[in-house]
């Protein structure tokens, strides 16, 4: 989008990419409620094919206009509107959600039905906005310089599609289905830290792909300094409170799901971080780097599970998904110093990591042993997080010199940036 010097290239661009998109989506679509039926039966058990497919690929389907209105304002630097779009959707689904479900009583199927109508209801809502703001003059040269780019990316996703569930569907061939569900809830809760870095990828993103490369270097440089001690903090915050967070939302059942949440928190906080050298990478239109790079994560990831899960049962899925998002930081790092280098000190990196996950365990297991007094464990857990801030600033890894840097250029960032950050 940022290639194009001017604004109806741009627009007319991105409606040629939506078209397409569209397109080849409702292709897809069509031929797997028609022939996708032995793919659905053999990954997904005990939700017959002809009453959920229907929901969920075409539900699917209806999701495309609202993904490229976000994207579209995002790259406009359109704040509100993204936001008002965001939450809207997730109040429609929420309250279609609990009608079906709560009122209709309808269970899970109450569940996707809730989905598919709240995608449909805004497909519409976001085709008028894409109507709006696009030129739709199709032009081949757009498709084809969108595909050279876009090919990779679809096969990453792919991969890490199947990838992010193999653990999952090879754990539960080998444990009852409580270890899987406790398994299961762990990592969802863990998966918050994700959230927490796609917030702020939503905002900086589109920033930095307006930029020019020396700026683009800079800045990356300092918000990885800035983004390593922050996502150990929330990860450490996570393992920490996870017992705290399940009586909250889960059953006595599911109460031992915090050994999960405490080691992959490590594991994907590692993953968020990686988003940072990635984006280095994309900028620099190496796509292909990132597809070879989810390919070789993949097949690690598979091996692990192969041979863990089978000796340790649900802790194997748990060491194997937290060893994995370390794998994917450093060939994430490595792939950005090959083909995009920026200048980092990875020996503070190294430090701030390594420390946060002493600080974590140490802490997580001294919350325990002092757990039959709950204000004493909280009491542990809140210093534990401040001891780590403590232990940075003894050590001299953050904050540094180097950090008033990002701070001058937070300061000469458009509003709507700033806006978007809070």
């Amino acid at each position: 989008f940022f290639l194009y010097d001017d604004g109806p290239s741009r627009y007319t661009y991105f409606g040629s990419v939506w078209l397409f998109s569209l397109c080849l989506s409702g292709s897809a679509s069509i031929i797997f409620m028609l022939f996708g039926r032995p793919i659905w039966d053999m990954l997904i058990h005990n939700a017959p094919f002809d009453i959920y497919a229907k929901y969920v690929v075409w539900g699917a389907f209806f999701q495309i206009p609202f993904i490229f209105a976000s994207v579209m304002l995002r790259a406009q630097e359109r704040p509100r509107l993204f936001v008002i779009l965001g939450v809207s959707q997730f109040l429609c689904l929420t309250a279609l959600v609990l009608y079906y479900v709560i009122v209709l009583k309808q269970g899970v199927l109450g569940q996707i039905r809730g989905v598919f109508y709240t995608y449909f209801i805004f497909a519409i809502i976001s085709a008028v906005i894409l109507v709006m703001s696009t030129h739709f003059r199709p032009q081949g040269r757009h498709i084809r310089e969108s595909l050279s780019f876009a090919f990779p990316i679809f096969l990453t996703y792919i991969i890490g599609f199947f990838v992010s569930r193999a653990n999952v569907l090879i754990l539960q061939y080998f444990v009852v289905g409580g270890s899987v569900g406790v398994f299961a809830l762990g990592v969802q809760i863990s998966g918050l830290i994700p959230a927490f870095s796609g917030a702020f990828e939503k905002a900086w993103v589109p920033f930095i792909y307006s930029l020019k490369p020396d700026r683009v270097r800079i800045i990356l440089a300092q918000y990885m300094r800035i983004a390593v001690p922050s996502f150990m903090l929330i990860a450490m915050g996570m393992g920490l409170f996870a017992p705290e967070i399940l009586r909250i939302v889960s059953s006595a059942n599911y109460a031992s799901a915090w050994r999960v949440v405490a080691i992959t928190s490590i594991g994907t906080a590692m993953a968020a971080i990686s988003g940072i050298p990635v984006c280095a990478i994309y900028y620099d239109k190496r796509s292909d780097i990132i597809a070879w790079i989810t390919a070789a994560t993949a097949v690690i990831s598979i091996i692990l599970n192969i041979v863990l899960i089978p000796r340790w049962g649900m802790f194997g899925a748990v060491f194997s998904s937290s060893v994995m998002g370390f794998v994917t930081l450093i060939f994430s790092l490595w792939g950005m110093q090959r083909y995009s280098p920026i200048l980092l000190n990875y020996s503070r990196l190294v430090s701030a990591i390594s420390l946060g996950i002493i600080v974590l365990f140490v802490g997580a297991w001294g919350g325990l042993l002092i757990g039959i007094s709950l204000f004493a464990s909280l009491a542990v857990k809140f210093a534990t997080m401040l001891c780590y801030l403590i232990l940075l600033w003894l050590l001299g890894i953050f904050p540094s010199e180097e950090d008033p840097q990002i701070i001058k250029y937070l300061k000469n960032v458009p509003r709507s940036f700033q806006v978007k950050c809070q």
